[in-house]
């Protein structure tokens, strides 16, 4: 009877696209129910669709993309995508809009003829069912799942190349505009949240009546390092967010749980008022081949952009009690890669709030990795820049990938970490950076220092994090 009730007035209302790729069109649902009638129903995208979104604004209650539920497992594909052009989407309730959410344990056989479990049906597909070939005990190729490796997998493969077959992307193209209390980008799976040149992302607390501050985003949230402790096998979070448009948000994680988690700044604007978190493992194993495939990873590109930590939303009023505002990546599995243009390169700027507490930029045994092949001038370039005396430690590893090599230079007096020194080397080089920190800075900042560690411990076929 209370199922029944429930049932009444709050339900998965499925994009089926029977009439055509139109969000706004009840006629493309399920049920033909309009999304946002009912503020409890769950509007999902996935059976390998795309929904546009187009004009107006839509509140939704919950909003989940490639987000597959039990109960539909046996489906043909689990990947969704909403193509935003215009309008603005609202998601009131808390980590409601999830992208990529589906536990991949699920789903045996695997969906389609994704055999290696990539989410791409493609030429790996195809090596691994000729390896099996035969087998009746090795079965991750046996798409037609009658228990044998055989022709019958490889006709499922012919059908099913190029196919998509799990994880979700939401790509924002024009001026468009999501708000949402809270996100989940690569939740289990695989999840892309593409925010275009003139898009921008709110990520905001919804108080019951209209948004405000500011909410956290999460990229990459549960994945093979958790420890289940007796529950779902299959997690395999790994969460991109691509930023051209502009981002604002409170505290943004990057690999939740032993995920994958990587944010792309490509000329966009991050403003985050609280932190960027990389070295965030709740409940992970002390497994070294699990953690290993764990990673935070923050990829600029270009010089065009801007990466603000711990930005006051309000510098006018001064906050007695200011949240975090700190970079956290002193982990082996934060990676920080930037990839200069003829301008350089965009620094990730731990911002200095006059009259309060700022952060501060802890990078002890993180990896860097830079391209400096586009970037021919010999002036100094900047990395993080942290308030005075505000960085913390030193890169474990820094790789140079290309024909151009500098060195790192910290300056802990002023909060910095620099490019200096630019030498050409052969067009294979891959040399390891001499990390060298200015002792004189060193002296001078070490009193500040002392205060200061008392800190809070685009394709659519994957993407490398």
């Amino acid at each position: 009877m209370v199922a029944a009730h429930r049932a009444a007035w709050s339900q998965t209302v499925y994009f089926d696209g029977s009439v055509s790729s139109d969000f706004h069109n009840p006629a493309n649902w399920e049920f033909d129910t309009p999304p946002g009638a009912n503020p409890d129903d769950v509007t999902s995208i996935e059976d390998g669709l795309t929904a546009v979104y187009s004009t107006g604004t839509t509140t939704l209650g919950y909003l989940r993309v490639g987000t597959a539920d039990k109960g539909r497992i046996n489906d043909a594909t689990a990947f969704g995508r909403l193509l935003m052009t215009g309008g603005t989407i609202e998601v009131i309730n808390v980590n409601t809009l999830a992208i990529g959410r589906e536990n991949l344990n699920h789903y045996s056989p695997p969906l389609g003829a994704d055999y290696d479990v990539s989410s791409l049906v493609d030429g790996g597909d195809m090596l691994l069912w000729q390896r099996q070939f035969g087998s009746t005990t090795e079965l991750a190729a046996d798409g037609s799942n009658n228990g044998t490796v055989d022709a019958a997998d490889l006709v499922v493969w012919k059908n099913g190349y190029g196919d998509i077959v799990y994880g979700g992307e939401i790509v924002m193209t024009g001026a468009s505009t999501i708000k949402s209390n809270g996100i989940l980008v690569g939740e289990r799976t695989k999840g892309l949240l593409d925010i275009g040149p003139e898009a921008v992302v709110e990520v905001r607390i919804f108080d019951g009546a209209t948004f405000g501050g500011t909410e956290d985003l999460r990229v990459g949230t549960w994945g093979p390092a958790y420890e289940t402790f007796g529950g779902e096998p299959g997690l395999n979070g790994d969460g991109l967010v691509i930023v051209e448009g502009t981002l604002n948000a409170k505290d943004l994680y990057l690999s939740e749980h032993g995920a994958k988690g990587e944010i792309r700044l490509e000329g966009g604007t991050v403003n985050l008022n609280g932190e960027l978190i990389m070295d965030f493992c709740a409940g992970c194993v002390s497994d070294p081949v699990l953690l290993a495939q764990q990673s935070a990873k923050v990829t600029i590109v270009g010089s065009g952009g801007a990466f603000n930590v711990g930005l006051d939303p309000d510098p006018a009023v001064i906050d007695p009690n200011p949240p975090p505002r700190s970079i956290r990546a002193a982990a082996p599995t934060a990676r920080f890669s930037f990839i200069a243009d003829a301008g350089g390169v965009t620094p990730i700027t731990v911002v200095n709030n006059p009259d309060e507490t700022s952060g501060t930029a802890n990078i002890a045994t993180a990896k860097l990795d830079v391209n400096l092949d586009a970037y021919t001038s010999s002036a100094p370039l900047t990395l993080i820049d942290a308030p005075p005396g505000g960085l913390l430690g030193t890169f474990g590893a820094v790789t140079f990938l290309g024909s151009r090599t500098a060195t790192v230079t910290y300056d802990a007096l002023n909060g910095d970490v620099l490019l200096t020194n630019f030498t050409s080397a052969g067009a294979a080089a891959r040399a390891i950076a001499a990390a060298i920190p200015e002792p004189a800075a060193w002296l001078s900042a070490a009193a500040a220092l002392v205060g200061l560690r008392s800190l809070r411990c685009r394709a659519a076929d994957g993407h490398a994090t």
